[in-house]
């Protein structure tokens, strides 16, 4: 699947094209997303959290997802990085994840329902 966007002239200025993310990005439920440059390698790679907790009790809970990072390889393919390799271990429903820099380097910031927010540092 295509999107395009257009200028007023009806020049496109953009083409966008949908491409499936790794099977572990499929889960749970996906509410935070966040995009930096993990490795090193000069492309944004994503920092997804989510998960469903308070569902109907037909669906039941949707809560097999502790934080996933998923590495760019430049060309629009992301491959997730283990939990062991990563470190990322958030527990609950993930509403936000940002990342902040600061003096001691960048700080990875996640809001959780109904719980402290969490920090990692970014090594």
């Amino acid at each position: 699947m295509q999107f395009l966007k257009f200028a007023t002239d009806g020049e496109v200025k953009a083409r966008f094209e949908a491409r499936p993310l790794p099977i572990e990005a499929q889960f749970s439920t996906i509410h935070a997303i966040a995009a930096v440059d993990v490795d090193g390698d000069g492309d944004k790679d994503l920092v997804v959290g989510g998960n469903d907790t308070y569902n109907r009790v037909r669906i039941g809970e949707c809560d097999a997802l502790t934080g996933l990072v998923l590495l760019n390889d430049g060309k629009g393919n992301f491959t997730p990085l283990s939990k062991s390799r990563s470190g990322l271990d958030i527990k609950g429903d993930t509403r936000g994840l940002v990342f902040i820099p600061t003096a001691k380097g960048l700080r990875l910031v996640a809001g959780v329902t109904g719980q402290p927010v969490q920090e990692y540092s970014v090594r």
